[in-house]
C-alpha cells in the first residue's frame, strides 16, 4: 500500500499546486484589471481637464468678440462652469496620481491655489 499511498500523496500535491497556481493567475488578472481601471480613469479625467480647458479658452475668444452686455454675462457663466469643471477634473487627477508623479512647479501650485477658490 506504500505505492498506493505515494501515488495519492503526489496527486494531492499536485492539486495543491494546480490551486495555488491558478490563485496566482487570478490575482494577476484581478490586478491587470484594477490598472486598466485606473488607467482609463486617469485618461477620462485628461480629456475631461483638456476639454473643459478648450471650452473656457473658446468662450474667452467669444466673449472678445461680443459688445452684447447679455452675451457677456451668458457667457461669464459658462466660463465658470467650464473653469470648475476643469478645476475638478484637475483636482482628481493630482488626488489619483502617484506621489512622485504630483511634482508640480512652485509657480502652477500657486496658480492652483489661487483658481481653487474662486467660482
Amino acid at each position: 500500500m506504500a505505492y498506493a499511498d505515494d501515488i495519492a500523496r503526489f496527486q494531492q500535491q499536485a492539486l495543491q499546486r494546480q490551486q495555488a497556481d491558478y490563485e496566482r493567475q487570478v490575482q494577476a488578472f484581478r490586478q491587470q484589471r484594477a490598472q486598466e481601471d485606473y488607467e482609463v480613469d486617469l485618461n477620462q479625467l485628461r480629456y475631461g481637464a483638456q476639454e473643459a480647458l478648450a471650452r473656457r479658452q473658446e468662450i474667452e475668444q467669444q466673449a472678445a468678440r461680443t459688445s452684447d452686455p447679455d452675451e457677456r454675462q451668458y457667457l461669464m457663466n459658462e466660463w465658470h462652469a467650464a473653469d470648475g469643471e476643469f478645476l475638478s477634473c484637475s483636482r482628481e487627477l493630482q488626488q489619483k496620481m502617484p506621489q512622485q508623479q504630483q511634482q508640480m512647479s512652485p509657480a502652477a501650485q500657486q496658480w492652483v491655489r489661487e483658481h481653487a477658490t474662486c467660482g
